[in-house]
């Protein structure tokens, strides 16, 4: 029989053992929550020393890295996603007792590496990387080299990433292996095309060939690549799929109390082996794992998932607190919109980039002002959504009433290299970060050998491409350094930094940032403000000579902020 024919459809127990060998590199995407459950039950107690390439490694991604399964971490972001991002506790542990070794990339340029090893050309140029700590840890397979069509130009060029075998979660896929993709995860494609042995693909649908060739424009994956399909039905949980263009598939929403729970079993080794035994190991399979949510977990998922819901922004007065006295954070997040609104109206910018937590609170309110004055502006986030209009009620940025008013749906290498990017790009960023120094370079990644922050992510590609940055960043002394001790982000194109005391500018040539405004706090003085900020800031201030108190927050400002956080989960 030729293969091409043959039924690739199997158990997701059988396509792990009959596939997955130890020592091997495996890329496995953030979705893949009903695989990485069926690894832990196969290798829980052994020792397989995976190489492990993910974009984002978080909830049960983290579960391998906490049981000792993964020797190596290739990765963009490592972190806990909610209630808000933060540092992994679970890293931090494996860091410490020396687990595992860390390997980190720039969204883009991770997906850069795998491109390159699809196409099978050795290397790929990229813009990101270079100036950061990032290229000198990874210089193995980074390096920067002289453009060979304009001699006096540097490009930064990254090698070629093939992982033995890729695993990923799927909309659907016939019983010969052709894939429909999740239509806002594109970032699963280059792992899966580039990967040497093939593929293992875990799909809500199992459909007809006839199917496929009805809906071939969203097939992204042929099936002489797929070793395996297995069917699992949502096993994205906890996190959400959403069905635009194809009206038959089942949607459902994020599972934000058993993100919330999976946290904090996270805080101690004890509680979270309890967690596994509960969620994993005592489910014999995903099919037990549905049972264990229950019927009514599942429903309201769906239910959530499928809920149709008007793209347009409305304030929801009833859930937002009406109080005017407002905190430190709310004064930053307010001020840095300011910030954005007139920068975009200055530099005619036509895309306005977020991210998780703060930055998605800066731009959102931005958004809306512009719109209200007449302004059309495009709001995107570096995974691949892109021209959606945010929503009241839930402030992660991924969230599934995001991806219903998405415009595009696309993926990181288009996302940084063409929209971010590209020729002609008119794209203003917004960053958040652990730590800053006095030019704006960012750290994200390292604090010491044993401390690990979250990971360069699509910070370090906004830097390197983005046409201007403004960064936020809670103002401490150990935050506001003099020089970073790593650099995931470079600063050069970073011009404001807003904190929860000011606002800094580089102005004109300037290389390094200068205290433009400062915020009112408890009836002090001018002078004792910019005290208590010379107080909490690690570099030498420079202060401008027309340094001013910036206008506290309107009503009508801390009721939008707050309505799109009324739970308080980023800006209490």
């Amino acid at each position: 029989m030729n293969k091409g024919t043959v039924d690739k459809t199997t158990s997701l127990k059988n396509a792990i053992r009959c596939n997955v060998k130890p020592g091997m590199q495996l890329f496995i995407s953030f979705e893949s929550g009903a695989s990485i459950a069926e690894l832990v039950r196969q290798y829980h107690r052994k020792t397989p020393e995976f190489t492990v390439i993910t974009t984002i490694a978080a909830d049960h991604l983290l579960n391998l890295l906490h049981l000792g399964l993964v020797k190596k971490l290739i990765f963009s972001n490592c972190a806990e996603l909610h209630p808000s991002a933060s540092p992994s506790k679970v890293l931090q542990r494996a860091l410490r007792k020396e687990r595992v070794e860390l390997e980190n990339w720039s969204l883009y340029s991770l997906q850069q590496r795998l491109m390159a090893g699809a196409l099978d050309v050795g290397f790929l140029p990229t813009r990101s990387v270079i100036g950061s700590s990032l290229a000198h840890e990874n210089s193995e397979a980074f390096k920067v080299v002289k453009n060979p069509f304009e001699p006096t130009e540097k490009v930064g060029v990254v090698s070629a990433l093939n992982p033995d075998i890729s695993i990923i979660h799927a909309w659907a896929a016939d019983r010969l292996g052709n894939v429909i993709t999740l239509f806002h995860s594109q970032d699963t494609v280059w792992g899966a095309k580039a990967s040497a042995k093939g593929i293992l693909v875990t799909v809500e649908n199992i459909v007809s060939t006839d199917f496929i060739r009805k809906y071939s424009t969203l097939v992204k994956i042929p099936g002489h690549r797929v070793l395996s399909v297995s069917l699992a039905s949502m096993g994205a949980h906890p996190h959400a799929q959403i069905a635009n263009g194809i009206a038959s598939f089942e949607s459902y929403s994020e599972d934000y109390d058993y993100m919330a729970e999976y946290r904090e079993a996270t805080r101690d080794e004890k509680s979270l082996d309890l967690w596994i035994r509960k969620w994993v190991l005592d489910c014999k399979n995903h099919d037990d794992y549905l049972t264990r949510l229950g019927t009514k977990k599942l429903s309201a998922l769906k239910e959530e998932g499928d809920a149709s819901r008007h793209p347009r922004f409305h304030l929801k007065a009833g859930a937002v607190s009406k109080k005017v006295k407002y905190n430190e954070v709310e004064m930053m997040l307010i001020v840095a919109k300011r910030k954005i609104v007139e920068k975009v109206i200055k530099n005619a910018y036509q895309i306005i980039l977020v991210g998780v937590g703060f930055p998605s609170l800066v731009g959102w309110p931005a958004y809306y002002e512009l719109k209200e004055a007449g302004y059309q502006v495009e709001l995107m986030v570096g995974s691949g959504l892109f021209g959606y209009d945010p929503r009241a009620g839930d402030p992660f940025f991924l969230n599934s009433s995001v991806v219903k008013t998405c415009k595009m749906l696309t993926d990181i290498v288009d996302s940084y290299g063409f929209l971010v990017g590209g020729y002609k790009s008119a794209c203003i960023s917004i960053l958040g970060g652990g730590q800053i120094d006095r030019y704006g370079n960012i750290n994200s990644g390292k604090v010491s050998e044993e401390i690990y922050l979250t990971g360069a992510g699509g910070a370090n590609d906004n830097s390197s491409v983005a046409k201007e940055l403004l960064a936020v960043i809670r103002q401490s002394r150990p935050r506001l350094l003099e020089k970073v001790p790593y650099v995931t982000s470079c600063g050069d194109n970073i011009k404001t930094l807003v904190s929860t005391m000011g606002v800094y500018e580089k102005i004109g040539s300037a290389t390094h940032f200068r205290l433009t405004g400062f915020f009112p706090y408890r009836d002090r003085s001018k002078k004792q403000l910019l005290q208590r900020i010379r107080d909490n800031c690690s570099w030498n201030l420079y202060v401008a000579s027309d340094v001013k108190a910036i206008e506290p927050p309107t009503h009508y400002e801390l009721k939008a902020l707050r309505s799109f956080d009324p739970k308080g989960l980023y800006i209490s």
